[in-house]
């Protein structure tokens, strides 16, 4: 999903459900896609896997480049249930903004569940 999403010229946001489980991620993954862990001022920059915990799902604006807006937009992955239906949909609000274009995907672990 991630490096398909990136071969389109488009910007990945990927929520995690705590810093735990983004580092597991990070330290698994980070070389081979070339993501970005927190740099929120390089999210919506086409080609960039952007990393995040819940928290930035709410009340974060994300500006995408034209070029990833000509694309398909932002393109959200979120990697937890929610709890509150409130905080997913405040994660999927990262995307498709203002009648902008965007994506999103709820992408699960067995192992979390």
């Amino acid at each position: 999903h991630i490096r398909r999403r990136i071969a389109e010229d488009r910007s990945v946001l990927i929520f995690f459900e705590n810093e735990k489980i983004l580092d597991e991620f990070y330290n698994s993954y980070s070389g081979d896609l070339g993501v970005i862990p927190f740099f929120i001022i390089h999210a919506g920059h086409h080609g960039k896997v952007t990393l995040l915990t819940k928290e930035f799902g709410r009340g974060v604006d994300f500006q995408s480049e034209t070029k990833v807006d000509e694309k398909g937009g932002i393109h959200v992955i979120q990697t937890f249930f929610s709890v509150n239906i409130k905080e997913e949909i405040q994660i999927k609000g990262r995307t498709a903004r203002k009648d902008e274009l965007g994506s999103y995907e709820l992408i699960l672990c067995l192992e979390h569940l």
